[in-house]
Protein backbone atom coordinates (compact mmCIF):
# COMPACT_ATOMS: atom_id res chain seq x y z
CA UNK A 1 0.00 0.00 0.00
CA UNK A 2 1.20 3.48 -0.81
CA UNK A 3 0.43 6.88 0.67
CA UNK A 4 -2.73 8.35 -0.85
CA UNK A 5 -1.91 11.67 -2.54
CA UNK A 6 1.50 12.29 -0.91
CA UNK A 7 1.98 15.87 0.15
CA UNK A 8 -1.70 16.89 0.08
CA UNK A 9 -1.06 18.32 3.55
CA UNK A 10 0.23 21.41 1.75
CA UNK A 11 -3.45 22.29 1.04
CA UNK A 12 -3.79 23.22 4.72
CA UNK A 13 -0.23 24.18 5.65
CA UNK A 14 -0.08 26.95 3.05
CA UNK A 15 -2.92 28.74 4.86
CA UNK A 16 -1.73 28.42 8.45
CA UNK A 17 0.01 31.42 9.93
CA UNK A 18 2.20 30.74 12.92
CA UNK A 19 2.17 27.29 14.44
CA UNK A 20 -0.83 25.35 15.74
CA UNK A 21 -0.60 23.79 19.19
CA UNK A 22 -2.69 20.82 17.99
CA UNK A 23 -3.20 18.97 14.72
CA UNK A 24 -6.37 16.88 14.91
CA UNK A 25 -6.84 14.41 12.09
CA UNK A 26 -9.98 12.52 11.25
CA UNK A 27 -9.29 9.59 8.97
CA UNK A 28 -5.54 9.21 8.38
CA UNK A 29 -6.27 5.97 6.45
CA UNK A 30 -3.28 5.62 4.12
CA UNK A 31 -2.31 9.29 4.13
CA UNK A 32 0.72 11.15 5.46
CA UNK A 33 -0.85 14.25 7.03
CA UNK A 34 0.29 13.46 10.60
CA UNK A 35 3.83 12.84 9.41
CA UNK A 36 3.84 16.12 7.46
CA UNK A 37 2.37 18.04 10.42
CA UNK A 38 5.19 17.11 12.80
CA UNK A 39 7.79 18.00 10.16
CA UNK A 40 6.14 21.31 9.33
CA UNK A 41 5.29 22.31 12.91
CA UNK A 42 7.89 20.92 15.34
CA UNK A 43 6.31 20.42 18.76
CA UNK A 44 2.72 20.24 17.49
CA UNK A 45 0.56 17.73 19.39
CA UNK A 46 -1.10 15.26 17.01
CA UNK A 47 -4.28 13.32 17.72
CA UNK A 48 -5.88 11.17 15.04
CA UNK A 49 -8.88 8.84 14.80
CA UNK A 50 -8.88 5.82 12.47
CA UNK A 51 -11.49 3.11 13.08
CA UNK A 52 -9.98 0.51 10.70
CA UNK A 53 -7.54 -1.76 12.57
CA UNK A 54 -5.49 -2.63 9.49
CA UNK A 55 -4.98 1.03 8.62
CA UNK A 56 -3.88 1.89 12.17
CA UNK A 57 -1.38 -0.98 12.06
CA UNK A 58 -0.11 0.13 8.66
CA UNK A 59 0.36 3.70 9.89
CA UNK A 60 2.17 2.53 13.04
CA UNK A 61 4.34 -0.16 11.46
CA UNK A 62 4.92 0.85 7.85
CA UNK A 63 4.23 4.55 7.40
CA UNK A 64 6.53 6.15 10.01
CA UNK A 65 3.72 7.26 12.32
CA UNK A 66 5.13 9.99 14.61
CA UNK A 67 6.08 8.51 17.99
CA UNK A 68 4.47 11.34 19.97
CA UNK A 69 1.18 11.24 18.01
CA UNK A 70 -1.94 9.56 19.38
CA UNK A 71 -3.77 7.23 16.96
CA UNK A 72 -7.17 6.29 18.38
CA UNK A 73 -9.56 3.52 17.23
CA UNK A 74 -12.67 5.65 16.68
CA UNK A 75 -14.81 7.02 13.90
CA UNK A 76 -15.63 10.69 14.42
CA UNK A 77 -19.36 11.33 14.66
CA UNK A 78 -21.96 13.54 16.34
CA UNK A 79 -22.29 11.18 19.32
CA UNK A 80 -20.53 8.38 21.16
CA UNK A 81 -21.60 4.81 20.48
CA UNK A 82 -21.28 2.09 17.87
CA UNK A 83 -22.18 2.20 14.19
CA UNK A 84 -21.97 0.02 11.12
CA UNK A 85 -19.29 0.97 8.60
CA UNK A 86 -18.25 -0.23 5.15
CA UNK A 87 -14.59 -1.29 5.16
CA UNK A 88 -12.67 -1.39 1.91
CA UNK A 89 -9.88 -3.88 1.42
CA UNK A 90 -6.25 -2.82 1.77
CA UNK A 91 -5.69 -3.94 -1.82
CA UNK A 92 -8.66 -1.95 -3.11
CA UNK A 93 -9.00 1.63 -1.85
CA UNK A 94 -8.74 1.53 1.95
CA UNK A 95 -9.14 5.26 2.33
CA UNK A 96 -12.67 5.02 0.96
CA UNK A 97 -14.02 2.98 3.88
CA UNK A 98 -17.16 4.83 4.94
CA UNK A 99 -20.03 5.21 7.38
CA UNK A 100 -22.22 5.66 4.28
CA UNK A 101 -23.69 2.19 4.02
CA UNK A 102 -24.62 2.48 0.34
CA UNK A 103 -20.91 2.34 -0.52
CA UNK A 104 -19.11 -0.94 -1.24
CA UNK A 105 -17.12 -2.92 1.30
CA UNK A 106 -17.37 -5.38 4.16
CA UNK A 107 -19.88 -4.39 6.85
CA UNK A 108 -18.19 -3.98 10.24
CA UNK A 109 -19.09 -2.26 13.52
CA UNK A 110 -16.96 0.62 14.82
CA UNK A 111 -16.92 2.77 17.92
CA UNK A 112 -17.73 6.44 17.46
CA UNK A 113 -16.72 9.48 19.46
CA UNK A 114 -16.98 13.24 19.20
CA UNK A 115 -14.27 15.83 18.92
CA UNK A 116 -15.71 17.51 22.01
CA UNK A 117 -15.24 14.23 23.96
CA UNK A 118 -11.65 13.97 22.72
CA UNK A 119 -11.07 17.57 23.82
CA UNK A 120 -12.33 16.69 27.29
CA UNK A 121 -10.24 13.48 27.45
CA UNK A 122 -6.97 14.52 25.81
CA UNK A 123 -7.08 18.32 25.66
CA UNK A 124 -7.93 20.95 26.15
CA UNK A 125 -7.35 21.62 22.47
CA UNK A 126 -6.37 25.17 21.64
CA UNK A 127 -5.03 26.87 18.56
CA UNK A 128 -5.90 23.69 16.66
CA UNK A 129 -5.77 22.75 13.00
CA UNK A 130 -8.45 20.19 12.10
CA UNK A 131 -8.27 17.91 9.05
CA UNK A 132 -11.37 15.84 8.29
CA UNK A 133 -11.31 13.34 5.43
CA UNK A 134 -13.83 10.83 6.73
CA UNK A 135 -15.72 9.77 3.63
CA UNK A 136 -19.13 11.30 4.12
CA UNK A 137 -19.16 11.70 7.90
CA UNK A 138 -17.72 15.22 7.97
CA UNK A 139 -21.03 16.95 8.73
CA UNK A 140 -21.80 14.54 11.59
CA UNK A 141 -18.29 15.00 12.99
CA UNK A 142 -18.70 18.78 12.94
CA UNK A 143 -21.96 18.42 14.90
CA UNK A 144 -19.83 16.77 17.61
CA UNK A 145 -17.46 19.75 17.63
CA UNK A 146 -19.85 22.38 18.95
CA UNK A 147 -17.92 23.16 22.14
CA UNK A 148 -14.59 23.48 20.35
CA UNK A 149 -16.06 25.74 17.71
CA UNK A 150 -17.90 27.91 20.24
CA UNK A 151 -14.73 28.65 22.18
CA UNK A 152 -12.63 29.22 19.05
CA UNK A 153 -10.23 26.34 19.71
CA UNK A 154 -10.17 25.36 16.04
CA UNK A 155 -8.40 28.04 14.03
CA UNK A 156 -7.84 26.18 10.76
CA UNK A 157 -9.96 23.55 9.05
CA UNK A 158 -9.39 21.35 6.04
CA UNK A 159 -12.67 19.67 5.23
CA UNK A 160 -12.98 17.16 2.43
CA UNK A 161 -16.46 16.24 1.35
CA UNK A 162 -18.37 14.01 -1.02
CA UNK A 163 -21.00 15.67 -3.15
CA UNK A 164 -24.26 13.77 -3.04
CA UNK A 165 -27.49 14.35 -4.91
Amino acid sequence: MNVYKPGQFKNLADHVTGQPNWFILGGPANGDEAQCAVKTWPGVKVLACEPIVELRLWQLNENAWPAQAKLLPYALWSSEGKMPMRKRSLDDNPGSSSLMLDRPGELIEVETTTLDRLDFTFGPFDKAALWLDIEGAEHAALLGTEGLLERGAIRWLNLEFIERL
